[in-house]
């Protein structure tokens, strides 16, 4: 073999500190746990919107996935209701990506697109609801929040509202700083019940 493995002193220092993989564990169980409590308060949620929600999504149980390579980066997401099929999808995701923030996300294709977008179209119309974010990459698997990816909802002109009526899916999403790390549970129960309120057209308070 003529390749020599070599660190940088910055790499070094962390290859030599197991601390930091242990804290960077115990982080990633906390908001293992953090979703885990969300889930029943999502399935409550739920239950109070019923009367105007598909019964099949109160069939599929929540379930948290944890990772290390969404973009280099380790992640942590719940998703409930979680329905995916190749054209149909209803799903709310709430994301804790490292090194960046907390997301909570609407994604919406197929059937339910069709049965929900005049409702979700109102809700983007209506620029008091500027912390939101609209999804125009062409993929509905990223969920970063750069701008090829996301745009504010006030930023949406009626030439950019025109080619989104077209696309083939609907994602909306709002995010927290890590730095608010303290309030993340009452941000996730607080916007998960919003989307539930703008799927559901009931006035928001």
């Amino acid at each position: 073999m003529n390749t020599n493995l070599e660190f940088s002193k910055k790499e070094y220092d962390v290859i030599i500190n197991s601390d930091f993989i242990l804290t960077k564990n115990r982080i990633v169980k906390k908001i293992y746990t953090l979703y885990g409590e969300l889930a029943e308060e999502y399935k409550r949620f739920l239950n109070e919107y019923s009367s105007c929600l598909p019964h099949e999504i109160f069939i599929v149980a929540p379930k948290i996935y944890k990772g290390e390579q969404y973009n280099e980066l380790p992640y942590v997401m719940l998703d409930y209701p979680r329905l995916f099929s190749k054209t149909n999808v209803f799903a709310v995701r709430s994301f804790f990506w490292w090194g960046n923030y907390f997301s909570i996300t609407l994604q919406l294709s197929g059937t339910y697109l069709k049965m929900y977008a005049d409702n979700i179209f109102d809700f983007i119309n209506d620029k008091k609801n500027k912390d939101w974010y609209f999804g125009v990459h062409e993929s509905e698997w990223e969920h970063h929040f750069e701008k090829d990816n996301y745009v504010r909802i006030d930023e949406l002109n009626k030439n950019d509202l025109i080619k989104l009526k077209s696309k083939s899916f609907i994602k909306i999403a709002k995010r927290l700083s890590l730095e608010d790390w303290k309030v993340a549970d009452k941000f996730f129960m607080e916007e998960y019940k919003t989307l539930l309120q703008i799927i559901c057209k009931k006035l928001i308070t």
